[in-house]
C-alpha cells in the first residue's frame, strides 16, 4: 500500500476491509493534471453518507502536455498504474458504482480519447473528461454542501495544475465566471 493513503476509516491498517452490505458504496475518482484522488463512500438507507476510504497519489499526468499538446507515455503509464491500484481498492471495498472524472490535462490533450480508451481497457474504469464549466459546477456543489451559505453570495475558486475555475453562488444557484 502506498504512503499516500490519506485515511482509512474502515480500519487503521494498510489492508482495506470491505464494508458491510447495507447501503450503496460509491467510488469517486478525480484525475487531475498533477494528482489522482479517490474517495469511497457509503450512502446509507436513511440518506446519510459515510466516508470509508481516501487515497491520493501525485502522478503528474500533465507533465509536458501543455508544451507538446498530448499526454506523454510516461505520464500515462503513471496514471494507469495508479488507476489499477484504485480499481483493486474498489473491488476490496465492494464498490457498486464508480464515478470517474478527468480535468484539464486530459480534456485539453490531443490524445485524450486514446488515453480514456486505455484507462477503460486496462482498469475497467470509465473515465469522463469534463469541461471547465462542469468542473466549476461540481466544485460549487461539493463546497456548498458543507458550508451553510443560505442566501449569501460566495466566491468559489479552484486553482488546479492545468486550469482555474471561478464561480459565484449561494444556497440556491451558482454562476460560472
Amino acid at each position: 500500500m502506498s504512503d499516500n493513503v490519506v485515511s482509512n476509516t474502515a480500519a487503521e491498517s494498510s489492508a482495506p476491509v470491505a464494508p458491510p452490505p447495507e447501503g450503496h458504496v460509491i467510488a469517486l475518482i478525480d484525475l487531475g493534471t498533477n494528482s489522482v484522488r479517490l474517495l469511497i463512500v457509503r450512502i446509507n438507507p436513511n440518506g446519510s453518507s459515510e466516508s470509508l476510504f481516501k487515497y491520493r497519489e501525485m502522478i503528474r499526468l500533465g507533465e509536458g502536455a501543455y508544451e507538446t499538446g498530448v499526454l506523454g507515455e510516461e505520464s500515462m503509464a503513471r496514471a494507469l498504474d495508479t488507476l489499477k491500484i484504485i480499481a483493486d481498492l474498489c473491488r476490496n471495498f465492494a464498490v457498486q458504482e464508480v464515478v470517474a472524472f478527468a480535468t484539464a490535462a486530459t480534456r485539453d490533450a490531443g490524445n485524450s480519447k486514446t488515453f480514456i480508451k486505455r484507462v477503460r481497457e486496462e482498469t475497467g474504469i470509465s473515465l469522463h473528461a469534463i469541461s471547465g464549466k462542469e468542473e466549476a459546477r461540481l466544485i460549487y456543489l461539493g463546497v456548498s454542501s458543507g458550508i451553510p451559505l443560505e442566501r449569501k453570495i460566495a466566491l468559489f475558486i479552484d486553482i488546479g495544475g492545468g486550469s482555474t475555475e471561478i464561480s459565484l453562488g449561494n444556497s440556491e444557484e451558482y454562476f460560472f465566471l
